[in-house]
């Protein structure tokens, strides 16, 4: 009987140590799996706070991107202005300085629309505004160059005054008409900038906030499981005592 109830003893006590052991594993695992977890929740909040960032910097290049191009635009028609007035001044005075400054406003005419080429190209309909005012300016400009380059008479005829009057009207119209667009877009793009604004800075600390928790989280669970692992070893070692001496009182009885 003795000899039994050691041997059940005997064999209780392996299980209790495999099982014991298969217990560590599974700790082993577990701290294993925190960290991975922690590690994947981290770099996708890295990744999604990047994203809202560069949204937000992006809106911003926007709202930039539409006031550069009504400064432009603006410019634009404030240069045809000038060039119109330098002809209106050499057809009074006959200046050859007036001449050289509408000269020079034709040059800087078209450095205008090719820095609005540059601007307008990501937009098909800005795109087509921004031909049909190049064309009306061109037939403005031609008209101008004609009216300096025509006899006196010619020069002062009330038709041709009445013409390019209608003219300029137009490529105004036509420049009120992209200017009101492009600030109906800075409208648009203001208030998802404004909106971006709030909300990645709000999102951003709700990440940083999520990312102490879980620091914080995964430390205690780690400290749990070693103490766990640590009561394990104890629980262990005592039972290895308790085999030997087992062994010891099997040994005797035989």
């Amino acid at each position: 009987m003795i000899i039994v109830y050691l041997c059940q003893k005997y064999f209780k006590n392996i299980l209790w140590v495999l099982k014991s052991d298969n217990m560590k594993k599974i700790k082993h695992l577990s701290i294993k799996l925190v960290f991975l977890f922690s590690a994947i929740f981290l770099i996708a909040l890295s990744l999604f706070s990047y994203f809202k960032t560069e949204g937000l910097v992006d809106s911003s290049n926007w709202v930039n991107h539409t006031n550069l191009v009504k400064l432009e635009l603006v410019s634009t028609f404030s240069q045809l202005k000038d060039a119109e007035s330098n002809q209106r001044g050499f057809t009074i005075s006959d200046d050859s300085i007036f001449y050289h400054d509408f000269d020079t406003a034709k040059k800087k005419l078209k450095l205008h629309f090719s820095k609005l080429d540059s601007l307008v190209q990501d937009n098909e309909t800005e795109l087509r505004n921004l031909k049909v005012f190049k064309i009306l300016t061109n037939k403005k400009i031609a008209d101008l160059t004609n009216s300096m380059n025509d006899n006196p008479f010619q020069k002062s005829s009330l038709k041709r005054n009445m013409e390019s009057k209608q003219q300029m009207e137009e490529v105004r119209n036509q420049a009120v008409m992209m200017i009101n667009e492009e600030s109906r877009l800075r409208d648009d793009r203001t208030q998802l900038l404004n909106k971006e604004t709030f909300i990645t800075p709000f999102i951003t600390f709700l990440l940083l906030l999520s990312s102490v928790i879980i620091l914080i989280a995964t430390y205690f669970r780690i400290m749990h499981d070693l103490k766990i692992s640590e009561k394990v070893e104890v629980e262990k070692e005592e039972l290895n005592r308790a085999l030997e001496e087992t062994n010891e009182l099997l040994k005797r009885d035989e």
